[in-house]
């Protein structure tokens, strides 16, 4: 019997708890020996959950059970593999389906048997109400902790730092936050112009790259700078993580020093909103926004519409969220890029339609085909008038059974070859109109990008 042995700890119950991989190695290798198994393999997945069956030595080992490498698998406990009701019963079945018997080292379960396989789901019910009880205690641990003020730890955002269990401010840090606030709010200015000025006078990330869109939104929409946390934002809902709505959102004072106070905080949400609005307006359809490439840093060429003037630019999207440090290639006007491509598209059109229809070349095309068409229309029409000829100088025995057959045969064969032919123009004919049409219209299409 090769038997698989498949561990999994999670980074908690590992640390809290003490389920070591070793621990579980070594009592599933004794358990095997005492069952005179031959161990085909070992899976670990350390510090995977069991909330989901994502995992890369539990695939592997699924992978070898279909190519038949596994004729059992055994772990330490039956929640080692899910503690979801649906994914164990989903696993046990695929087992089942391969004829692999799944056995338990400390639960003394064996789904050889009915017994054992009708435990194995009881067992299973209550592993995942087990997995839902932590995650509602850890919850409600949570929720406790932000009641009293204090954020859950974790990566600080930029600005703090972790010391003794609290936020304390970075005050390095801080001072780029606060520069930020004070450009968003007194200057007027969005992410990307914020982040352009950061880079360009040498202010770096904490990861030491470079300021963007994201990274200046992520700051000026984070109440935690202003001294406050908003918990309870999001849920998780079959493995999705959603939105909730505001009226659900925790609102609290944090028990940690801010570092702009609330008002200004406020101001740079209304600038932000105002900002939001006033793009929305302006918005409209530019054909070309997140086509055209950059040619120095690949990045996508977007558009700048200047409302004053009307004028609409491509702007190198590096070069405006970053600054000219990243990126140097310079804007291009809207209008003449646009005329540029529509000529070309043009061109290139009238090409494709050259030479789709250059394969008819040595063939029969508009009129003649139609002439063809024509001629044998009236050839089938001359065919038909000699087979009732034929016909009659039978009835009127003027030919036997036999000549009649021949003949009737070689007309038949004559008219044959020429419907063939005359499906094959008519075939012909409606392509070439179609290729006609296709071409009018892609040219209108493209024309009409210039009128968006």
């Amino acid at each position: 019997m090769k038997v698989a042995l498949y561990l999994r700890v999670s980074t908690e119950e590992q640390a809290v708890r003490g389920y070591s991989i070793e621990a579980q190695k070594e009592a599933l290798r004794d358990y095997a020996l005492k069952k005179g198994w031959e161990i085909a393999g070992i899976y670990e997945d350390a510090g995977f959950s069991a909330k989901d069956i994502n995992r890369p030595a539990l695939k592997r080992l699924l992978k070898d059970i279909e190519d038949g490498k596994i004729n059992a698998v055994l772990v330490w406990r039956l929640d080692r593999i899910s503690r979801s009701v649906g994914d164990f019963s989903d696993i046990v079945e695929f087992f089942e389906k391969h004829g692999v018997i799944f056995d338990s080292a400390t639960e003394n379960i064996d789904t050889s048997t009915p017994s054992g396989r009708a435990l194995v789901n009881v067992l299973a019910v209550f592993a995942q109400f087990e997995r839902e009880s932590i995650g509602e205690r850890t919850r409600l641990g949570k929720l406790k902790k932000v009641q009293m003020g204090n954020p859950a730890l974790g990566l600080p955002p930029y600005g703090y730092r972790i010391e003794d269990g609290e936020y304390k401010i970075n005050e390095a840090e801080a001072e780029v936050v606060r520069l930020i606030f004070k450009l968003c709010v007194d200057n007027h200015w969005g992410y990307r112009k914020i982040a352009s000025h950061l880079n360009e006078i040498g202010l770096k990330t904490r990861q030491g790259g470079f300021w963007n869109h994201g990274s200046i939104s992520s700051i000026l929409n984070n109440p935690i700078y202003a001294g406050l946390i908003v918990w309870n934002k999001t849920k998780s809902l079959r493995g999705k993580v959603i939105k909730r709505p505001k009226s659900e959102w925790i609102k609290l004072k944090g028990n940690f020093p801010p570092i702009i106070s609330e008002e200004l905080f406020d101001l740079a949400s209304s600038r932000i909103k105002e900002r939001n609005q006033r793009g929305r307006s302006l918005s409209s359809v530019y054909p070309l926004s997140g086509i055209i490439r950059c040619g120095l840093c690949g990045m996508s060429y977007n558009v700048n519409r200047r409302k004053e003037r009307g004028v609409v630019n491509y702007f190198c999207s590096s070069r405006k969220g970053k600054g000219s440090v990243v990126c140097n290639n310079r804007t291009v006007n809207g209008t003449k890029i646009e005329k540029l491509l529509v000529s070309k598209l043009i061109e290139i059109t009238q090409k494709e339609k050259e030479l789709i229809l250059s394969s008819f070349k040595g063939e029969n095309r508009g009129e003649e085909i139609s002439k063809e068409i024509k001629n044998i229309s009236t050839a089938l029409e001359r065919i038909e008038a000699k087979r009732k000829k034929i016909f009659e100088l039978y009835e009127d025995e003027e030919i036997d059974k036999a000549i009649l057959k021949e003949r009737i045969k070689e007309l038949e064969s004559e008219m044959a070859l020429l419907k063939s032919r005359q499906e094959e123009l008519y075939l012909r004919q409606d392509r070439e109109k179609n290729i006609e049409h296709e071409c009018s219209v892609a040219k209108i299409c493209i024309i009409s990008l210039l009128k968006v």
